[in-house]
């Protein structure tokens, strides 16, 4: 029999899946992972340059709107030749995605009629592959990983997210669970109520899936990612950071729009999540002329702490916004899709209580 360790925090218990038993057992180390994060002074990893992890305890992911071909026509403003997928788009990502080695690559707006290269590509550099359901859809959102560290241990596609749980094995030879929601959320200026619900509503399936296995979901390492159509402040990132919206909730520039309706009570969920960039945020992550936004995001939860983040323009220094050929928006010679990508690598702390899995 072969036990394994999983990092939560709860009481012992025993609980069954799928023929594992999963046993909790309490450990002292889990006061020290708030310290730890908040002395972490996270390095800066140029854009072409790679985010492979660097030890078994170290994780690193990637959250990239690649920019449909189907939906990049619509951009006149750009030059014909910077939207050509086959033979500039395609060919850059290919080569970005390579150039990082990330374990994890989070992907948004993957076009259908492109999903079997797709698919290849991502065999030939190295990487398994899952995706949502296709059906009914343009664009799905699809999970890279590196199977060579990354055990798939669950995976569920919803309309607007790609939720998977992975196991891995860290530096003391425990196996750990990490918890990916990559999404691609309502993309309406005037319906952050969808916003929320699609959001809160995939956090309730991992919370679900948590709990079947007897893991406490605060506890658990999560990392939500992707290009969540939400800008600084508002709602979607506020749930994320704080847990929780009062009923009634509206957004300061749409005050007619009720996010959160009264009559279901407050919206809250379970995570203590922060802004990956939150020490070094980036000017924006989506260009089009006349107008920056940010809208595309990463959330880790408190067990993980983050070492280094990808900066995606052309200097570390976040008051540095030079972005060559961009006057007119993206994309350009450069970057290949109107949005930047994203990325960190993120070093597991101690968890306060550890689960054995025994098989």
């Amino acid at each position: 029999m072969m036990a394994r360790w999983l990092p939560v925090a709860f009481s012992a218990v025993i609980a069954t899946a799928g023929g594992i038993i999963l046993k909790l057992v309490t450990n002292n180390s889990g006061a020290k992972a708030n310290e730890a994060r908040a002395g972490e002074q996270p390095a800066v990893v140029q854009k072409s340059g790679s985010l492979a992890s660097s030890s078994a305890d170290e994780i690193s992911i990637v959250s990239y709107n690649v920019l449909a071909d189907v939906f990049s026509q619509k951009l006149t403003y750009a030059d014909e030749s910077l939207l050509d997928w086959r033979e500039h788009r395609w060919p850059l990502i290919q080569q970005q995605i390579r150039a990082w080695s990330a374990d994890v690559v989070c992907l948004q707006e993957v076009d259908v009629l492109w999903l079997s290269e797709y698919l290849a590509f991502a065999a030939a550099a190295g990487y398994s592959a899952l995706h949502q359901d296709t059906k009914g859809k343009q664009v799905v959102c699809m999970t890279l990983f590196k199977a060579s560290k990354l055990q798939l241990w669950w995976q569920q596609s919803r309309s607007r997210t790609l939720l998977a749980a992975f196991l891995f094995t860290d530096s003391t030879d425990a196996s750990q669970a990490l918890y990916v929601a990559n999404m691609h959320l309502e993309g309406s200026p005037r319906k952050p109520q969808e916003r929320l619900a699609q959001a809160r509503s995939a956090l309730a399936s991992l919370q679900k899936h948590q709990t079947g296995q007897g893991l406490p979901p605060e506890e658990c390492h999560v990392v939500v990612c992707g290009d969540l159509n939400s800008g600084t402040g508002e709602a979607v990132g506020r749930l994320l950071t704080s847990g929780w919206l009062p009923a009634g909730y509206t957004e300061a520039h749409l005050p007619q729009v009720c996010v959160v309706p009264e009559s279901g009570g407050d919206a809250s969920q379970p995570y203590l999540l922060a802004d990956a960039y939150a020490a070094r945020p980036l000017p924006f992550t989506r260009k089009v002329p006349q107008l920056e936004s940010s809208l595309d995001w990463m959330f880790a939860s408190a067990s993980l702490a983050v070492t280094a983040l990808l900066w995606p323009l052309d200097a570390a220094l976040p008051a540095d916004r030079r972005l060559p050929g961009s006057r007119t928006g993206l994309p350009n010679a450069q970057h290949p899709s109107d949005h930047l990508p994203i990325g960190a690598k993120l070093r597991c702390l101690p968890a306060g209580v550890m689960v054995q899995q025994q098989v």
